[in-house]
């Protein structure tokens, strides 16, 4: 962290602490990250993991070849203002959350991310999903093109968009599988699925 002293008067002290930059690495903590970047490889969460982007035309991270871009076991992670592109993995293009887990994700964009079995962006079992004014687009799988959820836990999305996703099965935008999903303010349009749920498909 770097931490800005600012004297206000002469009895006063105010600190204040500036996260310090995230190097596209790191598997826990608190950073910014102002700079897009290409990953070398997924991102593992040892701990929780917190990472803010900029607060206009947010930071884009990219994913290695053939990779997704962060998976997390019992672990939070946080996203804010970011851009995630370009995963590509068996599941959860870009995010796999297992065990607990957790995903918030605020005024962030997940997009062109592709899963050959489930979960285009996003794979959730038995985690839980938050995501707020995010945008999930031209993300494509077999089943939850966009979004997957499964066993008895949670997906909410408040505001943002659900548009343009891809399942060659069901689920164009999102599977429910066994699991609560709750949509609040968000625009689901122009998602596709080969056999059923265009747009969300729910089952068990």
């Amino acid at each position: 962290l770097l931490n800005v002293l600012i004297v206000v008067s002469s009895r006063i002290l105010v600190t204040f602490s500036t996260p310090a930059s995230w190097d596209c690495i790191a598997t826990s903590g608190t950073y910014l990250r102002l700079l897009d970047c290409n990953l070398s490889g997924q991102v593992k969460l040892t701990d929780s993991l917190n990472i803010t982007g900029r607060a206009t035309n947010w930071t884009t991270l990219g994913a290695a070849p053939q990779r997704r871009l962060f998976v997390s076991s019992t672990h939070q992670l946080t996203l804010s203002q970011l851009r995630l592109t370009g995963g590509n993995e068996t599941e959860g293009g870009a995010v796999f959350l297992a065990n607990g887990a957790i995903l918030w994700a605020f005024a962030c964009e997940f997009v062109q991310n592709t899963a050959r079995l489930n979960g285009g962006s996003i794979y959730a079992l038995s985690s839980t999903v938050r995501l707020t004014d995010t945008i999930i687009i031209k993300n494509q799988a077999n089943e939850g093109g966009g979004v997957f959820v499964s066993q008895k836990q949670t997906l909410t999305m408040v505001g943002g968009q659900l548009q343009g996703n891809f399942a060659a099965d069901k689920g164009g935008g999102v599977v429910c599988k066994g699991a609560d999903c709750i949509f609040r303010g968000v625009s689901i349009e122009h998602n596709v699925a080969k056999i059923k749920g265009g747009g969300v498909w729910f089952g068990l």
